[in-house]
């Protein structure tokens, strides 16, 4: 489950450069200062180019999730490197494992994608939550000096089979148990995780 998977309520998927930009614009801030986060590939997003890209959780339609990213060659031949570069939930939907998902989707998305020639991926650490999740994953600090901390595992094919593992797990816990909470709020038996103001369809 990599580029799209899908209920009624929950879906994963491609989102275009421009949305992921206002959605970040509007809820993606430094938890200690609160300055705006900004995404590195900002251009390239907005020009939709090939070696960037973003995608989205959606509940309802809504966005609920994105997370951004960048690939890179390396010196090696045919090698490429995968940056997971800024992750955004709105406010009241934290909490609820979507970073997870966002995380394990990308990682997903960049094995099938590029199999043995991923050899290498970063991420960007701007908020404490993401940090915790990659290292989880075997990732270090890269100590680059940068202000947001840049995490980064380097890939060969049995640590590959593993990272698969990982983030497989990461998604589909997350999306099993949110499709659990739509299915409870379709039957009227709990309120919108996503926070959806308007009726939602019962089944």
């Amino acid at each position: 489950m990599t580029s799209s998977s899908s209920s009624r309520s929950v879906a994963v998927g491609a989102l275009p450069g421009a949305e992921f930009l206002r959605f970040a614009e509007e809820h993606s801030f430094d938890p200690v200062d609160g300055t705006r986060i900004k995404s590195q590939y900002s251009a390239a997003l907005l020009s939709a180019a090939p070696e960037s890209g973003a995608i989205g959780l959606r509940g309802c339609g809504d966005l609920v999730a994105a997370a951004s990213y960048g690939i890179v060659g390396l010196p090696q031949p045919n090698a490429v490197s995968a940056r997971i570069d800024v992750v955004v939930t709105p406010p009241h939907c934290r909490g609820r494992g979507l970073a997870r998902a966002a995380v394990g989707t990308l990682l997903l998305r960049f094995i099938d994608q590029f199999a043995d020639r991923l050899r290498h991926v970063s991420v960007v650490a701007a908020h404490p939550t993401i940090g915790r999740i990659v290292e989880a994953l075997g990732f270090t600090d890269a100590k680059i000096g940068t202000k947001s901390p840049v995490l980064h595992r380097t890939i060969d094919d049995h640590t590959r089979v593993a990272l698969r593992v990982d983030a497989e797990q990461l998604q589909s816990t997350t999306l099993r148990n949110l499709r659990t909470e739509c299915a409870r709020c379709m039957w009227k038996r709990a309120a919108p995780w996503c926070g959806r103001k308007g009726p939602v369809d019962g089944p």
